[in-house]
Order: structure tokens, then C-alpha cells, then sequence
């Protein structure tokens, strides 16, 4: 297993607490979106997936939020790299897939997932 840098320990740190990413949320997305998101509703989700081969994806971070005026649910799911990972797409794709799917009810129709990357690395993307 990996050694968390201090990179991966500040964001842990940061993010595991809804009301700590909501500030970095709200700057790095659309204006329409976030008017659209009752931002007291912000609240932490599981962060484990198991997909179709109950494989288990551990993703960095994964919130849920209500849209205005609906109630309809919002996964948002921020993930970070240090580095230029080129997987980082299919990853975060996958990841979206699965959560989409696996937090919906029966009869509901799968949630909304809107991935965010942040980057920190020496070189640019």
C-alpha cells in the first residue's frame, strides 16, 4: 500500500468535511450549477463502490446535494492527483458510472455525478 504524501493528507483532511469543501466546490463549478444546489444539503456520502465484479473503488471524496427547486439528488465527486496521471479520465468515468447507479433507489432514475478534478502538481496538466 501506498504512503499518503502531505499532498493526500491535506486533502483527506480538507475534504472529508462537507462544510470545508463547499467553499473550493462552489468556486470551481458553473454559476447556473451552483445556483442550482441547496448548499445546506451538502452532505458527506460513501466514498466505496463495488462494481459489476464487486471489485471495490475507493474514490478520493463524494458528496451528495439537493438541486433547486426538485430535490433531486447531485453527487459530487472531486478527486485529486498530485501528478499527471493520463488513467485519471476512465477512472474518474468509472468512478461516475458506478456512483450514479449504485446511491439510486428502486424505481428512481440514476443520479446526477458531477466529477471535479484538482490538481497540484509541478508541471502543468
Amino acid at each position: 500500500m501506498a504512503t499518503a504524501t502531505p499532498h493526500d493528507s491535506l486533502f483527506h483532511f480538507t475534504f472529508r468535511h462537507p462544510r470545508h469543501a463547499a467553499g473550493w466546490l462552489r468556486t470551481v463549478m458553473p454559476a447556473a450549477l451552483v445556483a442550482a444546489i441547496d448548499w445546506a444539503t451538502l452532505r458527506a456520502a460513501p466514498e466505496k463502490v463495488h462494481d459489476q465484479t464487486l471489485r471495490l473503488l475507493v474514490t478520493d471524496a463524494v458528496f451528495e446535494v439537493d438541486l433547486l427547486p426538485t430535490r433531486h439528488r447531485l453527487i459530487l465527486l472531486p478527486e485529486h492527483k498530485s501528478y499527471f496521471d493520463p488513467s485519471v479520465s476512465p477512472q474518474m468515468l468509472l468512478y461516475s458510472v458506478h456512483l450514479s447507479h449504485a446511491t439510486c433507489a428502486d424505481g428512481e432514475p440514476p443520479a446526477l455525478v458531477v466529477p471535479i478534478l484538482l490538481y497540484h502538481g509541478k508541471t502543468p496538466w
